[in-house]
């Protein structure tokens, strides 16, 4: 019965060079309809601090023999993502900020 609410999309693995774009395009989306210019402004800071952490995490947690669970993906970005898209749209940029911090806590932590 709940078949028809499953998605799939397949999509070929993003370069490092196209991740900026990708993230900052689904946030402007989201972004659009907000009467704020102030958070219509907000995705392409959001996505380049979230990209910054991304990648230290990235570098500093390399999986290996004693660690295999740290191999992280694009999908903590899709996480961090989909947390900033269920903020309430009259909610002002500081609250924005603080749903990036928790967000980016949950998932890199």
């Amino acid at each position: 019965r709940k078949l028809g609410a499953l998605q799939f999309v397949p999509f070929c693995p993003l370069e490092p060079a196209d991740l900026p774009a990708t993230y900052t395009t689904i946030l402007e989306t989201r972004f659009s309809s907000i009467a704020s210019s102030a958070i219509r402004a907000l995705p392409p800071v959001l996505v380049n601090a979230m990209l910054a952490v991304y990648h230290e995490e990235r570098r500093r947690l390399q999986p290996g023999p004693g660690a295999p669970h740290y191999a992280l993906s694009t999908s903590a970005l899709v996480n961090v993502c989909e947390g900033l898209m269920m903020v309430d749209p009259q909610e002002e940029p500081t609250g924005y900020y603080c749903a990036w911090v928790h967000e980016m806590e949950r998932v890199f932590r």
